[in-house]
Formats: C-alpha cells, structure tokens, sequence
C-alpha cells in the first residue's frame, strides 16, 4: 500500500490535466481504507506543505481526515494524563496513535473547511504538548486566536519548545512565542532533548536536564558565543552511578535560531570535569586524550 501512495505522490507532483485528477481522486480512496490512513493522511500533508496540493483539490479529502481524526481521538483522548510525569506518553499503547494524531492535527491546517476548527478547538484540551503544539500552529494558521496559556503550556515544554519556535518562524509569528522561554538557554536545552528522543539516540526525551555551564566559543576576531553544557537523564535513578545523569552539549542559539548541532555521547555526568565533558562534546574526542 506503500508503494501504492507513493507512485500516486509522484504522479501529482509531475503531471497536470487529467492523469493528475486521476491520481489524486486514487490517493483519497485509499485515504478510505483502514490501514492505509496514515500513509494517505501524511502524503497529503507533505503535498500541501509543498504546495503541490490546492486548498480546493484537498477539499474533497477532508471528510475522510475529520473522520480518520475521529477514531485517533477515541485512541488517545483517553490516555491524557494532567500534571509534570510524562511517562505516560512513552507507553507502546499511545506511541502509536500520537504518531497519528501528530500528522493529522498538523494536516488539519491546511483543510479551511467546515468542522476543522472545532475539532482543532477541542483538540487543544489534550495534555501532551506535542499534539497540543501541532493543534496550536494549525490554528494559527489558520488565522485563529488562541489563548495564551495553551501557548504557554507548549513553550513550557522542553521536548517541543524549539520545534515550536522554528514552526512559528514558518508562520513569521515567533513573537507569540512567550519571552520566558525564548532564552537561548532555555531553546539550546530543547535542542538536545529533541535530539535525545531520536530512535538512534536515546529514544526517548529526557525526563529531566539540567543546565550546568556556559562556554564561550569563536574564532579570533569575532564575538564569541555561548554553548551550553547539560545534564539529563531519563528518570531518577538511585542504582545507577549519578543517577543516570549524562552530559550534553547544544547551542549556540542566535535570535531563537540553532547555530550549532546538540550532541552527546551519553557519558555519566560524574565520569569527568564540566570542563573535560565540554571539549570531549565539543570537539567530538579530538582532544583531551
């Protein structure tokens, strides 16, 4: 089924006429087949963000999207937990329908039809921040007021709070972004969580993360900036050396825009100096023995 879509992707994306109609009529009937949603669901979403997709082609699509949105709400709705633990959202149950919900909130965006906005209305009561954050933009997108405390509630949160930042800047709205959280040291800390999470790196995002010290950086003659040294780990963990604290580095950050890669080698925080956790990340190993 796969294939299937994207030999459909490729289609509308290189012809126009008939054969294009074609393809895309095609592409929003499997969007009826449970199973196949979710690759439908996101090629559309790649398609309009590329603006291969007209608002008036998608039109048609947009009753199988509120209804494929439907049964992901039935999905997840009920695992919302309030309050600061997150290892609810790391549960195999949920993973995947917030994969889901993810694409077809963002997607949601770009459907200006009836019923979208309030779905996108209640949708923006759910807990997780990450969907909470793709509910938030495809509002603003679609040039709806939202209220600044569930704007807060997605700055707050470390895992989502750059990729908030760079969605606002698409929407040339990153003024909405609250100051508070608009430090560079508090966008650098959100860098290297986001990287953390990635399925080669940790998997998943940090619990908690710590900024521990700042190091200035730059060639001679120019004005140094600031890289930021971490640490974070998982969970608590009182059987493990330092409680499974791990250093990493990330900045600098310029104007709320990442200058430099987040990284780390997953060291135990206690194993070395901030300063000899700085230039082995820094310099990835080169130096320092």
């Amino acid at each position: 089924m796969q294939e299937d879509v994207r030999a459909l992707v490729k289609a509308i994306q290189g012809v126009r006429g008939p054969r294009r109609d074609r393809a895309i009529a095609s592409l929003f009937k499997i969007g009826e087949r449970v199973g196949s949603q979710y690759d439908v669901a996101a090629a559309c979403l790649s398609l309009r963000q590329r603006g291969d997709l007209s608002l008036a082609e998608i039109s048609e699509y947009t009753a199988a999207a509120l209804k494929y949105w439907s049964a992901i709400e039935a999905r997840v709705e009920p695992l919302q937990q309030a309050g600061p633990d997150t290892e609810w959202m790391l549960e195999d149950e949920y993973l995947e329908p917030r994969a889901e919900a993810e694409v077809v909130l963002d997607l949601l965006g770009y459907l200006d039809m009836d019923g979208v906005r309030s779905v996108l209305e209640r949708a923006i009561h759910l807990a997780d921040p990450r969907l909470k954050c793709f509910t938030v933009v495809s509002l603003l997108r679609l040039q709806q007021v939202v209220d600044p405390d569930e704007i807060e509630r997605v700055a707050e949160s470390h895992e989502m709070r750059m990729t908030f930042m760079n969605l606002l800047r698409e929407l040339d709205m990153h003024w909405l972004m609250p100051e508070p959280w608009s430090r560079p040291d508090l966008l650098a800390a959100s860098d290297l969580v986001h990287w953390a999470s990635h399925p080669n790196e940790l998997g998943v995002p940090p619990e908690e993360i710590e900024l521990m010290q700042i190091f200035l950086v730059g060639d001679e003659g120019e004005e140094p900036e600031e890289v930021y040294l971490f640490r974070f780990r998982e969970y608590p963990r009182p059987w493990a050396p330092g409680e499974g604290w791990m250093a990493g580095i990330a900045g600098p950050v310029r104007d709320g825009r990442r200058q430099g890669s987040p990284w780390s080698s997953f060291k135990q925080w206690d194993s070395m100096t901030p300063e000899e956790h700085f230039e082995k990340l820094y310099y990835r190993g080169s130096c320092c023995g």
